[in-house]
């Protein structure tokens, strides 16, 4: 960052062009949005259109704002050499005056196509497919054919697949490139043509992208209802998909919102206080329950010592747990009942294993402090809730992100606090009904 800083203040014009060059796009996007406001300006004066619509591109979230402030001409010339999906891409980081302030600039052609666009949701595999593809006839000779592969390869980035329509632009297959550059005339288009998988612009696009997997495919055609062709999902697509929906996922494990990332600070507030402040009576309620049990804890101080260690191995397991039935509920997966069934037997064997592991703790501390009052029953008091706690743990963290897609919610709103802390109450119930199961004579 700081060799770009320093080549763009030096203002020789030849020595940055030729060090812009020398870089990868996705390279000079990291470089480019690390730099401060005034650098990037300078690198806006000395780049081409072409290279800073690469750049813009690889970071659509940090590029809206970017774009949307540069002058008229530019603006339109980056436009103009940005694909049609990174354009909707950026396009959705924006408000709607901004978003047609962007398409006020374009050809009437792509106004078109990037309304189109704009118009499926987010998780429809239309709102990610890539309009710039080579497409020919069925009919068309080979001849014909590569002589359209050599006109529209001009524009096209993806070339590897041919895509193989009728007059009427229904979808028939793909050729892969290889295939018709060795293919001789006279051939026809039709006889080279191999079944690929194929996906509805309105199915979900994490489906989609499961089949490129399945099928070891880097171009996935779209179609319509209807048959015709609407475009590719292409690997990086894909990848740049996969990309989203993990940081999605992050963001809603901790309560805040896929929209705060370019939201005002006080939307932001009154977005995440909701998830803050029932994370905060639910904090309380914990705080409520060691108080009810205050008069044990006076009595046997030792249950106190143990006490961060049963809410922690409750937590720690539970959150593992949820990260399991997520995916599971995510890919929509038949095996979630015999993962059900896998972590409450795995939780069974750590449960016993890690209460006999706290029982020895308990047992070997109490001699070392000379604290050997019924040491015995507070080692069984730990141990055991050490035990049901672990075993207990995954239960929660599974029954609550299935109940909540039953009930039509989004499991990963159960997040990584709300779970950890309702298993912090059931393992205090636990381990004090334990203290009062052993230890309730000497109240």
């Amino acid at each position: 960052m700081e060799k770009l800083s320093s080549v763009l203040n030096s203002f020789d014009q030849e020595a940055i062009v030729q060090y812009l060059e020398s870089f990868h796009p996705f390279d000079l996007s990291k470089e480019f949005f690390a730099l401060n406001k005034e650098d990037q300006e300078l690198f806006m004066k000395f780049a081409s259109a072409e290279m800073i619509a690469e750049v813009l591109s690889y970071n659509p979230e940090d590029s809206a704002e970017i774009l949307v402030n540069l002058d008229p001409q530019l603006k339109s010339d980056v436009i103009s050499n940005l694909e049609l999906d990174d354009v909707v891409d950026i396009l959705n980081e924006l408000n709607n005056e901004d978003q047609e302030s962007i398409i006020a600039l374009q050809d009437e052609q792509d106004k078109a196509d990037v309304r189109e666009l704009l118009e499926y949701k987010e998780k429809e595999v239309g709102a990610h497919m890539n309009t710039s593809f080579i497409s020919v006839l069925d009919q068309d000779d080979v001849k014909v054919a590569t002589k359209k592969l050599i006109e529209q390869g001009k524009e096209v980035e993806h070339i590897s697949t041919i895509f193989v329509v009728d007059e009427k632009n229904i979808y028939l297959g793909t050729i892969p490139l290889n295939s018709l550059l060795k293919a001789r005339s006279p051939l026809k288009v039709t006889e080279l043509i191999e079944n690929t998988s194929k996906t509805l612009d309105t199915n979900f696009i994490e489906n989609a992208i499961n089949d490129m997997r399945n099928y070891s495919l880097t171009d996935m055609p779209v179609i319509s209802a209807g048959g015709s062709l609407e475009g590719i999902i292409t690997l990086d697509d894909a990848i740049e998909v996969l990309k989203e929906e993990t940081d999605e996922d992050l963001r809603r494990l901790t309560g805040i919102s896929t929209k705060d990332r370019r939201s005002k600070p006080l939307i932001q507030s009154l977005r995440r206080l909701p998830w803050l402040i029932l994370f905060l009576g639910l904090s309380l309620l914990v705080t409520f329950i060691t108080g009810i049990f205050e008069n044990i804890l006076i009595l046997v101080p030792m249950l106190m010592i143990f006490e961060p260690l049963v809410l922690d191995a409750g937590g720690d397991v539970g959150s593992q747990t949820l990260g399991i039935t997520l995916s599971l509920l995510q890919k929509k997966s038949k095996k979630l009942k015999n993962n059900v069934v896998r972590e409450l037997i795995t939780s069974l064997i750590n449960g016993i294993i890690e209460g006999l592991i706290a029982f020895g703790i308990t047992i070997a501390f109490g001699y070392i402090t000379n604290f050997n009052v019924e040491i015995m029953k507070i080692a069984l008091v730990v141990g055991l809730s050490l035990c049901v706690t672990v075993v207990f743990a995954p239960l929660i963290a599974i029954i609550v992100p299935i109940t909540l897609k039953l009930f039509k919610f989004d499991p990963a709103i159960a997040s990584g606090p709300f779970i950890t802390t309702l298993i912090d109450i059931s393992s205090l119930l636990i381990y004090f009904s334990f203290a009062l199961i052993f230890l309730g004579g000497l109240l």
